[in-house]
């Protein structure tokens, strides 16, 4: 905070002695006395106050917004395989991964699939497809992160908490 307002304060300096430069007794087209020194103090004023709201904006943190939190609940049986079917978009650089999974084995790698249809549509959904099978009774929960895959501190989109019953 001290170095924003230092940092304010020359502004604030060096937009006076601009004003001052350009209208000093010593120029021909100085005129008005009163008035002018009325215009710079309003101008330093106004500097002034501009740029201490913009230097203590910068200094303000933001954060990403919430996820979005989608839950379901499936059954399955123990030994059996089950798919879970995402809609994603690739375009956009976000991918669903599994953030947690204990009770499961994840039987392949995650594959995409588009639609099959005869025109492309930008903004189109594929789907994501991860098959798990069940090796523990009881329930479990399956939890997906949309997100973008290069930062691990990257904005989460969605959060998809499967809960699953393993008989």
């Amino acid at each position: 905070m001290k170095n924003n307002i230092i940092s304010t304060l020359n502004i604030c300096f060096f937009t006076y002695s601009k004003i001052k430069e350009t209208t000093s007794p010593f120029v021909p087209a100085y005129k008005g006395g009163f008035k002018n020194i009325f215009f710079q103090i309003a101008l330093v004023v106004f500097s002034f106050i501009s740029c201490l709201s913009i230097t203590s904006c910068s200094s303000v943190e933001t954060r990403p917004p919430d996820p979005v939190l989608e839950e379901e609940t499936i059954t399955s049986q123990k030994g059996n395989s089950f798919k879970v079917i995402l809609d994603v978009q690739m375009g956009t650089g976000f991918l669903w991964t599994v953030k947690s999974s204990e009770g499961f084995i994840l039987n392949s790698k995650p594959r995409i699939e588009s639609s099959k249809s005869a025109k492309p549509e930008a903004g189109k959904n594929e789907k994501m497809i991860f098959e798990f099978k069940a090796i523990e009774s009881g329930i479990h929960k399956i939890i997906f992160e949309y997100r973008q895959l290069w930062g691990k501190d990257i904005f989460v989109g969605k959060i998809k908490i499967m809960t699953v019953d393993v008989k």
